[in-house]
């Protein structure tokens, strides 16, 4: 079973565990959001709107430790939703901005 399905029963649980985890390794990340793309692909292609929202999501997550596959994700949702994705990110880019100029008023 997939949650990206809505479906409301648990399918995921999170534990704590002494290796690597995927969302601290980026190669590893990378690879995993790859294997997770493919696996999915044609459920993805079904509803493209939802598709985009996860692969903005991966951008957001990419950015900061690979901002060139974070860029790339960015785009690529942008292909998917261009409106949605585009105006997430405004909105985005501007609460950043503003949040950025009172932290230096209070300053």
């Amino acid at each position: 079973m997939c949650s990206i399905l809505g479906v409301p029963t648990v399918t995921y649980k999170l534990t704590r565990h002494a290796g690597a985890r995927v969302s601290g390794d980026p190669a590893l990340r990378t690879k995993s959001y790859q294997q997770f793309l493919a696996k999915h692909r044609k459920l993805f292609e079904a509803h493209p709107v939802q598709y985009a929202d996860f692969v903005y999501a991966h951008a957001l997550r990419s950015f900061r430790q690979q901002p060139m596959i974070g860029f790339s994700a960015l785009i690529h949702a942008a292909r998917l939703a261009p409106r949605r994705t585009l105006r997430r990110t405004v909105r985005r880019v501007r609460a950043s901005l503003f949040s950025r100029a009172r932290r230096e008023k209070s300053m």
